[in-house]
């Protein structure tokens, strides 16, 4: 009989649980303006917890360390968007250049559809109006993802900086929702949480400067033209598991090939396959999976519902978030017999 009730009172936990995951889901949905800055902001601020902390100790009060560490987080994105800055305008003075190899890949392209399939040229100008169309679109759209890139940017140092000065008014806020019994557990689960947080953010800061050095060292020593920036790409990109090292070969790809160097685009996309299969069986599961300790099945699941939930910016985010999940799921043994109790 006991064994009964316990079975259902598994399913009914169950149950609950699902249907709680749906509701939250929903709310991620529709909140997306608000929750993607607002959790990118607590991984960062997480990441800044032990700075600022280290900087209280020196004798600095709470608000001088939080803006601190928010200056030398604007100070190091500036050295990073300086570099960018300065390898990206060797590729601004070749557009000429780009150009010109550019419209002669259309030209053959055009004389092998007139010759082979027998296209006319009134048919190729009007494909060749809409694509411009499109591209002059996606210019604009550039455009409106940057100003709205430096709203997002800015949010965050909003959010970052409360979260470390107002530290303790959101830990004690949380912990008002439990009773007395239970916040010693809480507080071994909010110190886990903390622990794999840093650690994916170390693991992954750490992937891409091992990713930029593999791709800038073998493209260098292949002679490929914008070797830095090439490898710049591939590691920003490679922020979003299996999709990213991809999107970054093709991208690449198409640039060497409108520098007009055909056989080098295959030794590009040849070097960001076997740079992606290192990635994937030593560097990802030795620097990054052993931090954050989830399932390949479940980080690609979470990629997945990360890009439904909140497009591009979820298929990073959902897989720390998945691991917070899996944190809670394993600490808090209340989740599974109903012992926690909120106050």
């Amino acid at each position: 009989m006991m064994v009964k009730k316990n079975k259902n009172i598994s399913l009914i936990n169950t149950v609950l649980a699902l249907h709680g995951l749906a509701i939250v889901l929903l709310l991620a949905y529709f909140g997306k303006l608000l929750f993607i800055p607002l959790f990118f902001s607590f991984l960062i601020a997480i990441f800044l917890y032990p700075l600022s902390r280290r900087f209280e100790k020196f004798g600095l009060n709470r608000l001088a360390s939080s803006l601190l560490c928010i200056v030398i987080l604007i100070l190091s994105c500036c050295i990073v968007l300086y570099f960018v800055a300065s390898q990206f305008q060797n590729f601004v003075k070749d557009i000429p250049q780009l150009k010109t190899g550019l419209n002669t890949i259309v030209q053959n392209l055009q004389a092998w559809l007139k010759q082979r399939l027998n296209i006319d040229d009134d048919i190729q100008t009007s494909y060749i109006d809409k694509l411009f169309g499109g591209l002059i679109g996606a210019i604009g759209f550039t455009v409106a993802s940057f100003l709205s890139l430096i709203v997002f940017f800015t949010l965050c140092l909003f959010f970052i900086f409360y979260m470390l000065y107002y530290r303790k008014v959101l830990n004690d806020f949380i912990l008002s929702f439990f009773s007395y019994s239970d916040k010693k557990k809480i507080a071994e689960m909010s110190g886990s949480i903390h622990v794999t947080t840093v650690n994916y953010v170390k693991g992954l800061l750490t992937e891409i400067f091992i990713l930029m050095c593999l791709s800038c060292t073998t493209l260098l020593i292949l002679g490929i033209k914008y070797a830095i920036l090439m490898a710049f790409f591939a590691g920003m990109f490679n922020i979003i598991p299996y999709v990213g090292i991809y999107t970054a070969a093709l991208l690449n790809m198409l640039i060497t090939v409108i520098d007009g160097n055909g056989k080098q685009s295959l030794e590009v996309l040849l070097v960001f396959v076997i740079i992606h299969i290192i990635d994937a069986n030593l560097i990802t599961p030795f620097i990054v999976g052993k931090r954050i300790k989830i399932n390949p099945l479940v980080t690609l699941m979470s990629v997945i519902a990360g890009e439904i939930v909140w497009g591009i910016p979820g298929m990073f985010l959902f897989i720390p978030l998945a691991a917070i999940i899996n944190i809670v799921l394993e600490k808090s043994r209340g989740l599974r017999t109903g012992e926690i109790t909120a106050s």
